[in-house]
């Protein structure tokens, strides 16, 4: 037991000092695009009004970038450290999900590597960007979901992180929302998990919208940079919508599976 515990460590940490060496080593030393730029200003000052980030806001990303930027006062910098601690979450996570479901450490650590190596991943920890603190939640709420499978309490953990991942990037919360509602439909806790998910999100949602001048005002923006995007892409109506259903539809599905089938679940 111990020795398998010690090689376990062994490859952990050889992940962990991957990852970090090969994203810094990489690491784009300028902002990676526009809405890198937005959120570097939104640092100083944030405005959704003056897209200090853009619409919809991403509250509690740019407020934790805020905090780590006293360490590095490096905005770019600051980006890409979050971003490696959110690969390497993302990474146990994912790991512990695999685990979950297969009861095998080594193809849950194997999964973990797959995901360090993906070169999405690795390009998106490397630059100053939001999708490898996305793809931490996704990993993060994808394991309490199903662990909530043998330890129903989970599925209120759930329920917090599912509005702590809208506070950060809002479309993480509308991607995940189908497979969470497939859970919460076999929960017995259905009234308090949605207490949870409420409050959670007007938790930052109400900070966000006074931050932008009123609920009026902030959902005037919304609209607007809806249809100005709309237009830019020159997209209708059935476009969006469809691209829309695109977005959910690998959620959507993995959510009919689990209500169709029954899964082996430990005692």
């Amino acid at each position: 037991m111990k020795g398998k515990l010690l090689f376990t460590i062994i490859l952990v940490a050889i992940l962990t000092s991957w990852v970090i060496y090969t994203r810094i080593k990489y690491h784009d030393p300028y902002l990676y695009s526009w809405d890198s730029v937005q959120f570097a200003l939104s640092l100083e000052s944030f405005d959704v009004s003056k897209h200090q980030p853009h619409p919809p806001g991403y509250l509690l990303y740019s407020y934790s970038l805020r905090a780590l930027n006293l360490f590095w006062r490096d905005p770019n910098l600051t980006m890409i450290t979050l971003n490696i601690a959110a690969t390497l979450g993302a990474c146990i996570f994912l790991a512990l999900l695999i685990s979950e479901l297969t009861y095998d450490r080594f193809l849950a650590f194997f999964s973990a590597v797959l995901y360090a190596t993906n070169p999405i991943v690795w390009m998106y920890g490397c630059v100053a960007e939001i999708y490898a603190v996305e793809g931490f939640f996704v990993a993060l709420i994808m394991y309490s979901l199903f662990a909530s499978l043998r330890r129903p309490t989970f599925i209120l953990w759930s329920s917090f992180l599912m509005a702590v991942a809208g506070g950060f990037r809002p479309s993480t919360e509308g991607f995940l929302l189908p497979i969470y509602i497939a859970f919460l439909a076999r929960a017995q806790t259905r009234l308090l998990c949605v207490s949870i998910l409420i409050c959670a999100n007007l938790a930052w949602l109400i900070p966000l919208m006074l931050l932008t001048g009123g609920p009026a005002h902030y959902f005037e923006i919304l609209t607007r940079q809806a249809l100005v995007t709309a237009q830019i892409q020159d997209l209708s109506t059935r476009d969006i919508l469809l691209r829309l259903m695109q977005a959910i539809s690998i959620p959507v599905l993995i959510a009919i599976f689990l209500r169709g089938s029954r899964m082996r679940v430990r005692k």
